[in-house]
């Protein structure tokens, strides 16, 4: 009897994600060699893939995986093609936002709209984005979850963007319990690395882990802190293609993603502060 999957492979191929996705894929690549008909595995492991902007691999395993599954009878189940068929349709839709083919994808999404309610993402966000792309006049909607992320998108403004990221800097004036657990130190020179990053644009090394969202990665000793735990790393997302920054915070535990050093620019100055009898003390 032949084993369909594992899921202690996958999960451990899968958990390198987030801190070496060039391992992720290695580790995909040699689980999917030994169980091909893991077939509900291969739309996340084309996700990858377009991830690091290997869109030909991931359309031709596309095209292949498509026709395997719909010519293999173990998947009559109706249930099971609807898992598989929507895992590949999320697949299909972020290889054609990042090869910029916005026409056809939203001709897909709008073909697929019943699809949208079954899956376990908000896929408003990406949809308005590809309309914004064709030229479309776009509307906010109540979508809690990417309510800062779409409100950018229908209109960028830079201000909304500082705001939001009061909450991810230990210097801001907001209360400590209502910051977030990724948070850049006192020292950090955000403005000055934000200012840098908008004017010389890293889309090199950029990866593309969302649907409309270039990801970087940069490398700044002592940078904030993630969950209690000191950071050498963060990230920084803007919108694909630009650099209308949407967030910038703390992360740790990255191996290789890409990740850019910073180290040179050099963290900020203590503020220096007069008291009586001739003496300084610094903030």
């Amino acid at each position: 009897m032949r084993e369909f999957y594992n899921n202690y492979k996958r999960e451990k191929a899968a958990s390198y994600q987030n801190t070496n996705i060039y391992k992720c894929i290695e580790e995909l690549e040699k689980y999917l060699s030994e169980y091909p008909y893991d077939y509900n595995t291969y739309p996340y492991y084309i996700h990858q893939l377009i991830t690091v902007h290997d869109f030909a691999k991931a359309e031709e395993i596309i095209n292949l995986i498509e026709y395997a599954f719909f010519c293999d009878s173990h998947y009559n189940d109706p249930k099971k093609r609807e898992i598989f068929t929507i895992g590949l349709l999320k697949a299909k839709i972020k290889l054609l936002m990042y090869e910029e083919r916005y026409s056809e994808c939203y001709k897909l999404m709008k073909e697929n709209m019943k699809n949208f309610k079954k899956c376990s993402i908000n896929f408003i966000t990406p949809y308005l984005a590809c309309k914004k792309e064709l030229g479309h006049k776009i509307y906010n909607t109540k979508n809690g979850n990417d309510s800062h992320t779409l409100s950018l998108l229908i209109d960028y403004d830079e201000n909304l963007f500082f705001w939001k990221m009061r909450e991810h800097l230990d210097d801001s004036d907001m209360d400590l319990e209502d910051k977030s657990e990724a948070r850049f130190n006192k020292s950090f020179p955000f403005e000055k690395i934000y200012r840098l990053l908008k004017t010389n644009p890293n889309y090199k090394h950029r990866l593309y882990i969302g649907y409309f969202e270039d990801t970087n990665y940069y490398r700044y000793d002592n940078c904030g802190i993630v969950d209690g735990e000191i950071s050498n790393y963060f990230k920084a997302v803007s919108f694909h293609g630009t650099t209308n920054f949407i967030t910038m915070y703390p992360v740790h535990n990255i191996e290789d993603m890409n990740a850019v050093s910073l180290n040179h620019i050099p963290p900020k100055k203590k503020a220096k502060i007069y008291i009586p009898d001739n003496k300084y003390e610094y903030l």
